[in-house]
């Protein structure tokens, strides 16, 4: 009877240790899918996040290009405007009497 008391308590303590592994592994998984879940929706954050940066950057381009050919359309304006003084009769005449 002895051997078999003891073939049992160690049958317990073998059984005991395969549930301890077992929800030691479960508590793993359940930290796995959490992670994994959390990542998914950092993912999902970080995606909406470029799309916004895209869209500012396309509306930032899109200034830059306007300020661009708006600065170009001055430049022709004043440039437009020195050759007209420049060809002016006035400025001839003040020109010589000074």
């Amino acid at each position: 009877m002895s051997i078999r008391k003891t073939q049992n308590e160690l049958f317990n303590l073998v059984k005991e240790d395969v549930n301890h592994q077992f929800k030691l592994l479960e508590q793993k998984i359940r930290s796995l899918i959490e992670l994994a879940a959390a990542l998914k929706q950092e993912k999902v954050d970080l995606v909406e996040k470029l799309r916004v940066r895209e869209e500012n950057l396309d509306t930032l381009s899109k200034k830059v290009a306007s300020l661009r050919a708006e600065r170009e359309k001055e430049e022709h304006r004043i440039l437009a405007l020195i050759d007209k003084m420049d060809r002016a009769p006035l400025m001839e005449t003040h020109q010589k009497m000074g």
